[in-house]
């Protein structure tokens, strides 16, 4: 998944740079792994990452240490202490099927992002897609290596895997669902790919 959100993103990084972006948040960045990539693609964006896990953020501090990678512990559930227009990008991957109010989520990030320019890069899980299916790309993504090598969050990890594979609260969305959901809150879709062995869909959409 990871091989190809990042390429997706490094086709729109002309437009991106073009737009002069200045600020990029990692919504629900969990072990950080894209925030490495978006610091490789965008040297001169500052970039943001928030979770919801106290120890995440903690195990992120360090590994980020020294590399201008700012983070906060911050539930999605609720509204961000951002200003409006605050960023040019939010990135926000495999989440809002997690989060009480999909809406509200959505309303909070045309808020924090620039009017007319700011882009929204967005993953679901489409309606009809198999969790056994998701768990083996997963593996297939590394999950258990990374579990491996960050022993320290493992109890994060297995949280997230209760989350992802267990919780009733998973919601799995038509196209049109989010399509409907994007345009009720004010968002413009740009473009739209299946990824993760087909189970998601990616969207990228820009705040109106």
């Amino acid at each position: 998944m990871m091989s190809d959100i990042i390429e997706i993103i490094g086709e729109f990084r002309g437009d991106i740079l073009k737009r002069r972006a200045s600020r990029l948040l990692d919504a629900g960045t969990g072990t950080g792994n894209f925030l490495d990539r978006f610091k490789s693609l965008f040297p001169y964006v500052e970039v943001w990452g928030i979770d919801n896990q106290a120890e995440i953020i903690s195990y992120l501090e360090k590994k980020f240490f020294g590399r201008r990678v700012h983070l906060q512990n911050i539930d999605l559930d609720s509204s961000t202490p951002f200003k409006k227009n605050y960023f040019s990008i939010v990135v926000c991957l495999s989440v809002i099927w997690d989060v009480q109010s999909p809406e509200m989520l959505l309303r909070e990030f045309n808020r924090i992002l620039k009017r007319k320019e700011g882009l929204l890069i967005l993953t679901y899980p489409r309606k009809g897609s198999n969790r056994l299916k998701i768990f083996f790309s997963d593996l297939r993504h590394g999950l258990l290596n990374k579990m491996i090598r960050n022993p320290r969050i493992i109890s994060s990890f297995l949280v997230n895997i209760k989350r992802r594979y267990f919780s009733l609260r998973l919601r799995y969305f038509f196209q049109n669902d989010i399509r409907c959901l994007l345009e009720k809150t004010n968002f413009h879709i740009i473009d739209c790919r299946l990824t993760y062995s087909d189970q998601f869909e990616l969207i990228i959409a820009r705040a109106e």
